[in-house]
């Protein structure tokens, strides 16, 4: 028999110069002891995780580990000041490729002008991106999204998950070459 239960997943990223990212899933007690303590943006010192192999399947993120919090973990946020957030780094994908990707990642295409491919914005996503996004529709807008999810529906549709962190018209320089071009 199976009860009801919950989950919650983060993309940590590592204060080092590369910027390595890792998903933290917690489930059930951690999900909930966790969820409203965790915030964009902030800087956490974890302990008491577990380190595992990463189930490629439901990553959100490119590591082959991934990180596992439970009820007994301690998550501090750290005060100090002098500590940077990291950037959210971004894993560009030409539109033709996407196929070879049946996985989450991020989308870009400057190979052709003739290639499309939709997003569909889900939740708050839809809720407050998608009529900034419809306003702007004439201005062509370069969208840049971490962790979607690729699926095979009629060809490849990607679906935003409530994780996906979506940036429009970006100073990158991968979203300023597409926006010149």
């Amino acid at each position: 028999m199976r009860g009801e239960g919950c989950v919650f997943n983060v993309e940590l990223t590592d204060e080092n110069a590369s910027g390595t990212q890792m998903q933290a899933t917690m489930f059930n007690e951690a999900a909930r002891k966790f969820f409203d303590r965790l915030e964009i943006g902030k800087v956490y010192c974890i302990s008491k995780g577990t380190i595992k192999v990463a189930n490629k399947q439901f990553g959100t993120v490119d590591n082959d580990y991934e990180m596992t919090l439970s009820k007994y973990s301690r998550v501090m946020e750290a005060i100090n000041e002098s500590i940077l957030v990291p950037e959210r780094r971004f894993n560009f994908v030409p539109i033709d490729q996407l196929g070879l990707y049946f996985n989450q990642k991020d989308l870009v295409d400057k190979s052709s002008r003739k290639k499309s491919v939709v997003v569909c914005l889900w939740n708050d996503h839809a809720t407050y991106l998608g009529q900034e996004l419809l306003d702007m529709v004439d201005k062509s807008p370069v969208v840049a999204i971490k962790s979607l999810k690729v699926r095979d529906f009629r060809g490849v549709s990607l679906p935003t998950l409530p994780n996906s962190y979506i940036r429009i018209n970006h100073d990158i320089s991968q979203c300023l070459k597409l926006r010149s071009w």
